[in-house]
């Protein structure tokens, strides 16, 4: 049976992510902020990664101009 790492910034977020993928067959771990087991171990642990989304980064975080078309 497949483990998948599932990303999320808290167990709630995680909680639906989870749900739909042990229902078909998988087993995860959710990585969260500071919380459970060090990612590092589940990374390991894990054959492939869900990564849910979340906010989007600032571009002038890295000196780029935001798109105007992305609002």
């Amino acid at each position: 049976m497949p483990s998948i790492g599932v990303s999320a910034s808290n167990a709630e977020e995680a909680q639906p992510y989870q749900q739909s993928v042990d229902s078909r067959g998988a087993t995860t771990r959710a990585i969260l902020p500071g919380g459970g087991l060090p990612a590092e171990d589940i990374i390991q642990e894990s054959d492939a990664f869900l990564l849910s989304a979340g906010p989007d980064i600032d571009p002038e975080l890295y000196n780029q101009t935001p798109n105007p078309r992305a609002s």
